[in-house]
């Protein structure tokens, strides 16, 4: 059985590698590959510990990142580590466990970096199936055909969700969880909302590709479980990538990230007047166009958080400082 893994590019080999794990994260995160792993290959090689049967590291890294799906990164073994906290839930840096911290949360402490979640979607839909009109950058071609894009739309917005309304105590902020119900149950008095998580289901499966799915909606609902500054996750990006219009509800900062006018923005507002919006936009093709052609960035140029070097600068520094003495 491997212990590590050594990832590196060409021109990083001749500098000795970072060691480096992951522990306590989602169990789809892959600790070989992912965006902390591939930001800092051109500037240092890495050597990720792997985990064993138990899910524990078989070899106790210099630099453990760990997340908020489980408690092993407390055991004893990881005390000489420098530990990197990281999460895509509204949780906030718990400090005095962690030394250095990457959420979506706003902060001037130069041990934390804002990282939002959609940073992190960006990186993992590189390899989504194949799709008619993709945005996987999220920058916008300017040769287009939007008439193309809207006739591909036959069908008219989407819900997939498959989190009742339960809340994680560890999360701050308004609750969409339900919300997003109400405004479901009232979007659909106009038309046929399709449901294709295990909230509200109406299609008698749940969707599996989201990206293909969503792809044929005009709109997709997208509702953040918390209403939280900089909280912003893939509920937003994942219909940007396919064209489709998201109805967000989420952070009252959107605006530093996303431009406003490529959506329909529902925070603050009264349900009822958001469905009047998308019904007015449904209704009006040259309306619905115009906000097809608003770019997703402003100025149609990737924020900061998006680019690679962002991320890879922090997490350089601090690999350059070496292990715990």
């Amino acid at each position: 059985m491997n212990h590590h893994v050594l990832l590196s590019s060409i021109g990083a080999l001749a500098q000795s590698p970072a060691s480096i794990g992951f522990i306590d994260f989602h169990r789809r995160w892959s600790p070989a590959w992912n965006d902390f792993s591939s930001s800092t290959l051109d500037a240092r090689p890495l050597l990720v510990s792997l985990p064993g049967p138990d899910e524990h590291l078989q070899v106790v890294p210099d630099f453990l990142f760990y997340s908020v799906f489980g408690k092993l990164h407390r055991d004893g073994r990881y005390d000489r580590c420098v530990k990197i906290f990281s999460t895509q839930e509204n949780f906030r840096a718990p400090w005095g466990e962690c030394d250095y911290a990457l959420t979506g949360d706003y902060s001037s402490d130069p041990r934390h970096l804002r990282y939002p979640v959609y940073a992190s979607e960006l990186f993992s839909v590189r390899n989504s199936p194949p799709l008619r009109h993709p945005c996987l950058s999220l920058v916008k071609d300017p040769s287009t055909d939007w008439s193309d894009v809207l006739a591909y739309k036959t069908s008219f917005c989407n819900f997939i969700y498959s989190n009742e309304a339960w809340r994680d105590p560890r999360t701050a902020g308004e609750s969409g969880l339900e919300l997003r119900i109400q405004f479901f149950e009232l979007l659909s008095k106009y038309k046929q909302v399709e449901a294709g998580g295990r909230v509200r289901n109406n299609l008698g499966y749940q969707v599996q590709d989201k990206l293909p799915h969503i792809e044929r909606f005009k709109f997709t609902i997208a509702f953040e479980n918390t209403c939280y500054p900089g909280y912003v996750t893939e509920k937003l990006v994942d219909p940007m990538f396919v064209h489709s219009v998201p109805i967000y509800w989420g952070s009252p900062e959107l605006v530093d990230d996303f431009n406003p006018e490529s959506m329909v923005v529902a925070t603050g507002r009264r349900l009822e007047d958001i469905v009047d919006e998308v019904v007015a936009l449904d209704q009006d093709d040259d309306a619905y166009l115009a906000k097809l052609r608003q770019p997703w960035f402003h100025a149609n140029t990737p924020n900061q958080y998006c680019r690679r070097e962002y991320l890879a600068s922090f997490l350089t520094e601090i690999y350059s400082r070496g292990p715990r003495q």
